[in-house]
């Protein structure tokens, strides 16, 4: 690291680190500056914390935690989740990413942030692993088959989610997870949704309204199939909803899809049919969700690290990569 400084980032910086991930990535990346601006700098929940590796003030590496907050009825925890680092090619095998992290996790103490959260893949944990996370659990990912859905059609759901946008925006009051009050999950505004899912660049998210339940969800094209992935589930108005309700409002979307995804504790069961429906619960299949400590209590990581408890109800929202660094693309 001789000669090798390391600064915190500002706004001001966008355009060469942009250069700098480009180069790693070697995509041809357009309209990179403003998503990098709208991912890091107008965040709801505050700004990322952001630091650059300078040699000869000349930026050669970089390494963001981005800001995130969960929160029940007794905790509200202030909390980061790691995500984009590169390092100049001419720069590697000199510690600069490791150095980068630790660095920023000593500011996030200062700062009083309490745990930093990420869902690192294959090539990335034994790094993160070696920095001291931890492999807290698999994300659990529910998977819904709907064979019939071949005869039905879903241009309908393109006029209802317009209409649903619209609702959000202007009558809509309140918006609420679905999760008990002892679980642990993201707290939703609406500029926090504005953010994350109606002014996203990078992401076209759709919207079902049935009743006082929002579902949030966007389409993936797998070869011949379309994917729905229903990203957030949402009650509005401070309404009461029964888990029937909510299975109601998610087999209106399920039906027309033959792979339907979430993340949600109202499946429990491994297998079960639910004619027309397929029903699978893969609580070990899917990403790896790893967690470092930062200020949070002992006592309260150790109950974060249960990874047979439902206390942390995240969505699949709550753990999409936002590192898509594409042209938005619709499947409507």
């Amino acid at each position: 690291m001789e000669d090798i400084k390391i600064r915190k980032a500002t706004i001001e910086d966008t355009s060469e680190i942009v250069t700098l991930i480009k180069a790693a990535l070697g995509e041809n990346i357009k309209k990179s500056d403003d998503i990098w601006i709208w991912k890091h700098y107008k965040n709801p929940f505050g700004e990322s914390l952001i630091y650059v590796a300078t040699f000869n003030n000349k930026i050669v590496g970089m390494r963001s935690f981005m800001q995130w907050s969960w929160i029940n009825s007794k905790q509200n925890y202030r909390t980061l989740r790691a995500v984009d680092s590169s390092v100049d090619t001419k720069f590697r095998r000199k510690g600069i990413f490791s150095n980068l992290t630790k660095f920023t996790l000593k500011e996030a103490s200062a700062e009083g942030f309490d745990f930093v959260f990420n869902t690192p893949n294959e090539k990335s944990i034994g790094a993160y692993l070696k920095l001291g996370w931890l492999v807290n659990r698999k994300v659990k990912v529910n998977l819904l088959l709907s064979p019939f859905s071949v005869f039905s059609s879903a241009k309908k759901l393109k006029s209802f989610s317009k209409k649903a946008e619209n609702q959000i925006i202007n009558e809509v009051k309140t918006f609420s997870k679905i999760s008990s009050k002892e679980q642990l999950s993201t707290p939703v505004t609406l500029p926090f949704l504005k953010w994350r899912y109606l002014e996203n660049p990078i992401v076209d998210y759709n919207y079902l309204i049935n009743g006082n339940i929002l579902l949030i969800y966007r389409k993936k094209k797998i070869k011949f199939v379309t994917e729905c992935r229903i990203v957030d589930i949402l009650i509005l108005n401070n309404s009461e909803v029964t888990e029937k309700d909510i299975k109601k409002a998610i087999t209106i979307l399920s039906n027309k899809y033959i792979i339907t995804t979430l993340s949600s504790t109202i499946y429990k069961k491994l297998f079960h049919v639910n004619f027309p429906h397929i029903i699978f619960n893969y609580k070990h299949k899917g990403p790896n969700l790893t967690t470092r400590e930062i200020n949070i209590e002992k006592t309260n990581y150790d109950i974060l690290l249960d990874n047979k408890s439902d206390y942390w109800d995240y969505s699949l929202g709550d753990m999409e990569l936002f590192k898509k660094w594409k042209e938005r693309k619709s499947y409507v």
